[in-house]
């Protein structure tokens, strides 16, 4: 009985400290998670030079890469905002004869609302540098945790095997192997969705007839690295440009923008983590409303590479 009392508390304590801990666990998982999608790469590179050279080189090469990106997307979209600004009247103008064929709705009811909100708009804004703040200090986190865990790979390697039997370290060296190409597989697959969706944005596009399609396609294929939260904020300004149009090109890039989350997010975004992590569609499906539901963005964001992980290690190790 005083042993059951035990573990119970010890159990409860150690729940409670993860709770605590659950952001800075989540920020170290997705830090493992870049750290092995870069292995494969890193190890390559290290062939030709020591390995922490061959990590910084790596990591330059993929900062040089997001800044060209940014570089294509921004100076484009500033334009459109821009755009849209100047347009504002007369799209306010267009919604008005819209809300005029609904009895009930007018602009002075709109505004009201508007006005109703203002109080937790303004808190937003108060709140936003230090949001902004705090976002910077994990990226930072983030990248130099992943960093390191490249650098001391193949020590924390050995050392790992330093631990198990002779006669287990072969299967266990394949297992910690097979850990981090399902965690690192989640990258790959982002990069993979990404490619599909901007290929696919900018034939919609097209077919709308919109500008500046292959910044916005480009823009929507970067964001699917973000789950949920992605794909909104890439059609913001797809139907953004579209409402600076016209009313009804707005509508059907909203539209349009709709059907391609729901193709994303219940067919495209499974399937393909099934092939790069061994997650079954629905298993994938499962683990990113489960992480958001969660831990928010930074779970759903961690949720496929850690269930990968997990699915290894049952498969693997405990059966």
């Amino acid at each position: 009985t005083l042993s059951v009392a035990v573990a119970l508390v010890v159990a409860v304590a150690v729940l409670y400290i993860v709770v605590l801990l659950a952001a800075l666990l989540a920020l170290l998982a997705l830090a493992i998670v870049v750290a092995s999608a870069l292995a494969p790469v890193v190890d390559w590179v290290g062939r030709w030079m020591p390995r922490v050279i061959a990590v910084i080189a790596v990591y330059l090469l993929l900062l040089l890469l997001i800044v060209g990106i940014g570089w294509i997307i921004v100076p484009p979209l500033v334009v459109q905002i821009q755009a849209v600004i100047v347009r504002a009247p007369e799209l306010l103008d267009t919604v008005q004869q819209l809300l005029d064929r609904f009895p009930g709705l007018d602009m002075a009811t709109i505004t009201d609302l508007i006005t109703s909100q203002l109080g937790e708009i303004s808190a937003l804004l108060v709140a936003l540098p230090m949001t902004v703040v705090s976002s910077l200090l994990d990226i930072l986190f983030v990248l130099f945790m992943s960093i390191y865990w490249l650098i001391q790979g193949p020590s924390r390697h050995r050392f790992v095997l330093s631990l198990v039997p002779v006669g287990q370290r072969e299967h266990t060296s394949r297992v910690l192997r097979d850990i981090g190409d399902a965690m690192g597989g989640y990258v790959r697959g982002a990069a993979i969705d990404g490619a599909i969706i901007g290929a696919l944005t900018y034939i919609g596009l097209l077919f709308l007839g919109l500008e500046y399609t292959l910044v916005l396609a480009l823009f929507a294929g970067v964001m699917e690295i973000i789950p949920i939260a992605g794909p909104v904020i890439a059609s913001i300004p797809i139907i953004g440009l579209a409402l600076s149009e016209s009313l009804s090109r707005g509508l059907m890039a909203a539209g349009f923008v709709l059907l391609l989350q729901q193709f994303e997010g219940n067919l495209l975004a499974p399937n393909v983590m099934h092939s790069q992590t061994n997650l079954s569609p629905m298993l994938a499906l499962l683990a990113v409303f489960i992480g958001g539901a969660l831990g928010g963005l930074l779970g759903a964001l961690v949720a496929i590479p850690l269930t990968a992980a997990l699915r290894v290690i049952v498969v693997q190790v405990v059966a």
